[in-house]
């Protein structure tokens, strides 16, 4: 994928209650790490400002975040590690589109354990 990429589609929950385990895997995963992701784990209070500050935008449900889009700057390692600690901790069915300028796409899909990711053109 070039590095021109935007969230094209989301639908990614987190119940509130798992939102704090969620919050200390991430810091957890980049601990030690020198990346813009593990800068703003350690900056920030809790998981929704976590989200906020690294352009992906959420909404607060009844019990739950969603996260529905965001902006990424570039691809890298670093984003796919993050997706892939958010994966115990998205309900089942959690699905997230990354598309970039060439039409290229990255889909993430969560069952409730793990993350996978599929690829397309």
């Amino acid at each position: 994928m070039s590095t021109a990429a935007w969230i094209y589609d989301a639908s990614i929950v987190i119940r509130n209650a798992r939102q704090p385990e969620a919050f200390n895997a991430i810091r957890t995963s980049f601990e030690g790490c020198d990346s813009f992701f593990a800068e703003r784990a350690r900056a920030e209070r809790d998981f929704p400002a976590f989200l906020e500050s690294i352009g992906f935008t959420s909404q607060r449900q009844e019990g739950a975040l969603l996260i529905d889009g965001g902006d990424i700057d570039i691809i890298t390692n670093w984003l796919i590690r993050l997706f892939d600690t958010l994966g115990p901790f998205v309900e089942a069915g959690g699905v997230l589109e990354i598309r970039d300028e060439e039409g290229e796409q990255m889909t993430f899909c969560y069952d409730g354990n793990q993350m996978d990711i599929e690829f397309s053109e």
